[in-house]
């Protein structure tokens, strides 16, 4: 789960906290598993691993996402830590927000897999319940961290004009594809429709694997973000449009209500149809005004999350060396 040119908005989060990690002083190898060409390169990876580790003396292997670990299971003498990022706890969702029976046993074991792992990492506390309690014991939630470099206020006429726009339309940025089931984009259909029918003028923004620097202009071109999912561990695009000052509208899924909690200019629903429209009605008759989010979330810029990382590492590694 690594951005590639093919790809370069997929796992953008992970690209972000190794280059935040190696800012910090971090010596990292980076072992990039195509599992988008094939799953089987989780099980080739096993050779990449055991050469990596037998040519270089690490003091801890970090696999971002459940299967990734797999690889890394077969080794014993450098700890593991594993980031679980959402669908390998909760598995992958239909059309119906419901688990299918194949996705449900797959993310069964990978949860397992915490065992194996020194430490473990989640992105919210709805995350780390899912796990067992053996493996909570030393679950630690860190969510991911954001650029404010990259993700800021700016001016939305000038955004709108790059990306050719209209200047008075309400456009509701959504940051994923709309086919990915479990992020539900036609509860957000369904609410713009509702809306425009009542007078309104809103229009979807939709922009998915594209290249951070382009979501973040994105963010300051749109009149809200739009988070429609079933689930979440702690959605990205919630800190990135904080920190934008971008108004938001989303379900109550992983961390999202603690995220935005006193946050003026944004909205916690179900997954109600008319829960929903009426939280993006109150969004857009809050009119064009900003939030103050960015100035509430300094714990989440990249610097500070990789800090609190580093102190993961540091603790496995000493519980190595003690053994």
């Amino acid at each position: 789960m690594l951005p590639s040119k093919e790809r370069p908005g997929w796992g953008a989060f992970v690209g972000s906290q190794v280059q935040s990690l190696r800012d910090e002083g971090v010596d990292i190898d980076v072992i990039h598993i195509r599992s988008d060409v094939s799953k089987w390169e989780y099980w080739k990876a096993k050779a990449t691993v055991r050469d990596h580790c037998r040519a270089k003396d690490y003091d801890v292997i970090h696999a971002h996402y459940g299967l990734s670990a797999a690889p890394c299971l077969f080794q014993t003498q450098i700890p593991l830590v594993i980031s679980y990022c959402g669908s390998d706890i909760f598995g992958h969702t239909d059309v119906d927000g419901k688990t299918s029976f194949k996705s449900a046993v797959l993310a069964a074991i990978q949860r397992l897999f915490g065992y194996r792992a020194a430490q473990v990492i989640v992105k919210s506390g709805e995350m780390k319940e899912q796990l067992p309690k053996a493996v909570q014991k030393k679950t630690h939630i860190v969510p991911n961290g954001v650029s404010f470099d990259r993700f800021h206020p700016g001016d939305k006429q000038a955004e709108r004009a790059r990306l050719g726009l209209q200047p008075d339309t309400f456009y509701v940025l959504f940051p994923y594809d709309p086919l990915r089931l479990r992020k539900n984009y036609r509860l957000l259909e369904q609410a713009i429709e509702t809306l425009n029918s009542q007078g309104h003028t809103l229009a979807p923004l939709i922009m998915f694997e594209k290249h951070p620097d382009e979501l973040a202009h994105a963010m300051r071109a749109a009149d809200c973000l739009a988070l429609t999912s079933y689930w979440e561990g702690s959605p990205n695009a919630v800190k990135e449009a904080m920190a934008s000052n971008l108004p938001i509208v989303a379900t109550d899924v992983g961390d999202v209500r603690w995220l935005v909690s006193g946050v003026e200019g944004t909205e916690v629903s179900t997954t109600e149809t008319e829960d929903f429209t009426t939280a993006l009605r109150r969004i857009v008759e809050r009119g064009n005004r900003p939030t103050t989010a960015r100035s509430q979330m300094a714990h989440l810029e990249l610097g500070a999350v990789a800090r609190q990382v580093i102190e993961i590492y540091k603790f496995s590694s000493q519980k190595r060396k003690k053994g």
